[in-house]
């Protein structure tokens, strides 16, 4: 439970924190590289630790300012999908029931924290990607947008996609086309649909596949027993590195396969991580 620096006898938010036997890198750094956060909010040592949306960098933030017994303010609180598989919804619901300030941009937004019991500092304030927009409307407006690659307004459509949901299966990438290719027939003067996919798992076919940029052995090593759920720093003792090697080796790894976490290596293809048995890698000192 996350306690109030007062009960803690201390006034002072760094000692507060210190005060705190919570390690971020030991409990949760694995999962949300937590750990570069924790020197930061100890240096800062803020009243508030404000984060937006509904991102797994919300969430991360959430947790870290939570695991120091910091209070945490919510931008854009109470959003709900009601599909808990989604990841923005798990970060979202995470994230409002670590904060004490909850500042909702609707009225359904209150009353989604209502129904799952949170009433104590709840505002409805209004919606702030609203207020961006407004604000930067003008500037939009004078841009050449469009004519600038030679397209004439009321002429094409842009869609951005970024929902996992809707990319990372051949199925929903291909209903998805279809519903452009209706709304393309549909809308008069339309000559084409651009679609830009934004998600970082776009691409459907890359986790079933050997990676564009091949893994190095040393890296095909940690991922082997990265599949066997140790931790890095299981691993590093496993191989006799350090901790920042096999974090910076799996960081690679990740990106290598297109995947977000180490969880998504599951379904990733086996034949990118034959690899020996681990043996001791060399220790190097710079």
């Amino acid at each position: 439970m996350v306690q109030d620096p007062a009960d803690l006898g201390v006034t002072d938010r760094r000692a507060a924190a210190r005060a705190h036997p919570v390690t971020l890198r030991r409990e949760v750094g694995d999962a949300y590289d937590l750990g570069p956060a924790e020197p930061l909010l100890l240096d800062e040592a803020p009243d508030m630790v404000l984060v937006y949306g509904d991102t797994t960098t919300t969430l991360a933030g959430a947790l870290a300012a939570a695991k120091l017994g910091l209070p945490i303010g919510h931008v854009e609180a109470g959003l709900r999908s009601l599909d808990r598989s989604m990841p923005e919804e798990q970060n979202r619901v995470v994230t409002d029931h670590l904060s004490s300030l909850l500042l909702c941009p609707t009225d359904t937004a209150v009353a989604n924290l209502a129904r799952e019991g949170i009433t104590d500092g709840v505002h409805q304030v209004g919606d702030v990607m609203l207020d961006a927009s407004r604000m930067f409307a003008p500037a939009v407006a004078a841009r050449p947008g469009g004519r600038a690659l030679g397209l004439e307004r009321g002429a094409y459509l842009l869609v951005t996609v970024h929902r996992a949901a809707a990319t990372d299966t051949p199925e929903a990438l291909a209903a998805l086309v279809a519903v452009l290719e209706a709304i393309e027939d549909a809308l008069r003067g339309v000559d084409r649909v651009d679609a830009v996919a934004l998600h970082p798992l776009a691409g459907f076919g890359r986790r079933d596949a050997t990676p564009a940029t091949p893994l190095t052995e040393q890296e095909r090593v940690v991922l082997r027993l990265m599949r066997q759920h140790l931790t890095y720093k299981e691993i590093a003792q496993r191989l006799g590195i350090s901790w920042h090697t096999v974090r910076t080796h799996a960081q690679s790894i990740l990106r290598k396969s297109g995947v977000h976490s180490r969880r998504d290596l599951v379904g990733w293809d086996t034949r990118a991580a034959t690899a020996a048995d681990p043996a001791p890698m060399r220790r190097v000192v710079a």
